[in-house]
């Protein structure tokens, strides 16, 4: 049951400024049923689903003059004494108006998670990410099943409230109480199976500009351009399959940006607006194959877009986790051997300026992946270091992750 909350109760954790002018407390009480804080004065019940009010858009106009103070004392009781994430109940972000869930949001613990895809009996599966572990959302919530990372971005206004109670209820009890998959053991697959479109920007950081001894300047036009998903998109572990044609194969890495809207003719805050999260991206390049003896000279095809060429992970981080995307550190090695260490203040074309861009020739839609293009320090750098079958990259970027590649032969 959900308890109400007396006034002194509310008192002892209630700023100056919610106080009567006299420095007495107001009647601060949360009645299950009541639609605001002054049950006197609205009497008028809403239907409620396990103590909590259903949402809907007139039930969001009476509970405007809610008091945060009360909401957020009974929404803690609530969570302490009911929510488990192995019962089958409703979440509470689904029974809450739209002003209580954004309300709720903003005073929960915000536990840090993440999105994966993990390989599972029966296909490819969705997963929340937390402290190690990844939990199957098909396991711990009813409601997000059939689902996939793809559908979670497609509705990612709605489902990212519900993921964050998930994992706030995971970090506090619910760990102890479903079985988590720890992440050594875990078989992930890229984070989004697949995207409608795969793109990348290319000559966008000055460090990668320098080292092709070209000026360091924005250019009149954003290069960029586009790989197959289904076939070059793969996750961690023995994913890449170096090409048979290429005697120079290279690495380059990349802050991966997953869209959570639908892009089209996007302004830059729009853009910015639309970013759902972010991964690491590997770009790999057949460096012999893009210079071409012809007329056109670069063929991006056989020298970017090979099958496995894009790898990907290991997981979704939400923008909101990550603080400033524009000052990362971005590490790359090779065998242990570091040949990567810049940051994503390099970038030219800042992240919300490529989307808004590139959203002016393409219509990106929700699960549309982007990277963003790599900081200098590739294979021929490093005196000519092309990849060969067991070489392992390990992949560092700051308040994003790490992934793990390794090479094998086509």
């Amino acid at each position: 049951m959900l308890y109400p909350v007396t006034a002194l109760e509310a008192r002892k954790s209630l700023p100056k400024r919610a106080c009567s002018p006299i420095g007495k407390p107001k009647s601060i009480t949360y009645i299950p049923g009541c639609t605001s804080s002054n049950y006197s004065r609205d009497r008028k019940p809403l239907p409620l689903s396990n103590g909590f009010p259903m949402g809907g858009d007139e039930d969001d106009q009476q509970f405007k003059h809610t008091t945060p103070l009360a909401y957020s004392s009974a929404m803690s009781r609530f969570i302490s004494l009911n929510l488990s994430v192995s019962e089958s109940m409703t979440p509470l972000a689904l029974r809450l108006p739209l002003q209580l869930r954004k309300l709720h949001i903003g005073l929960t613990l915000m536990t840090p998670f993440t999105v994966a895809t993990l390989e599972a009996p029966g296909g490819s599966k969705a997963a929340i990410g937390i402290e190690g572990s990844y939990y199957l959302l098909e396991n711990i919530q009813p409601l997000l099943q059939p689902t996939s990372s793809k559908t979670l971005l497609e509705t990612w206004d709605t489902s990212l409230p519900l993921l964050q109670e998930l994992a706030d209820s995971l970090a506090t009890s619910g760990a102890t109480k479903t079985a988590g998959i720890p992440q050594e053991a875990a078989r992930l697959l890229a984070p989004v199976l697949y995207p409608d479109n795969l793109l990348a920007v290319g000559g966008n950081y000055a460090g990668h500009l320098k080292a092709m001894n070209l000026e360091v300047k924005k250019w009149d036009v954003m290069p960029f351009f586009i790989r197959p998903p289904k076939s070059t998109l793969v996750g961690p572990g023995e994913t890449v399959r170096i090409p048979k044609t290429t005697h120079q194969f290279d690495w380059e890495c990349e802050l991966a940006v997953f869209v959570g809207k639908r892009l089209k003719d996007a302004e830059r805050d729009e853009a910015s607006a639309a970013i759902a999260g972010y991964a690491i991206g590997l770009d790999l390049s057949c460096r012999d194959l893009i210079w071409v003896d012809n007329d056109l000279k670069v063929d991006l095809v056989r020298g970017k877009a090979q099958d496995t060429m894009a790898p990907c992970g290991p997981a979704i981080t939400p923008a909101k986790f990550v603080k400033n995307p524009n000052n990362l550190r971005i590490q790359l090695y090779v065998n242990d051997e570091k040949m990567m260490d810049a940051s994503t203040s390099e970038m030219i074309y800042k992240i919300d300026e490529q989307l808004s861009i590139i959203s002016h020739f393409i219509t990106l839609q929700p699960g549309d992946l982007l990277f963003t293009g790599s900081p200098s320090g590739s294979a021929r750098e490093h005196g000519g270091r092309w990849l060969k079958p067991g070489d392992r990259i390990h992949a560092e970027i700051s308040e994003v992750g790490v992934l793990n590649v390794t090479m094998r032969r086509d």
